[in-house]
């Protein structure tokens, strides 16, 4: 959505004043994605562990 809504700025479809709190909302987006992707693959991790350890 952030991207989309840059993109618009950009094009002059909307107001650009709102561009630093947009582009910085498109961060922290990327940013939450990434956590959740790294705490997923953590939390797959520990499960094979436990089940590798109780076998």
């Amino acid at each position: 959505m952030g991207s989309n809504d840059l993109k618009e700025m950009a094009a002059g479809g909307m107001d650009p004043s709102g561009q630093g709190i947009t582009q910085a909302g498109k961060i922290c987006g990327i940013v939450s994605v990434v956590l959740l992707v790294l705490q997923f693959i953590f939390a797959l991790l520990v499960f094979f562990l436990q089940v590798a350890v109780v076998r």
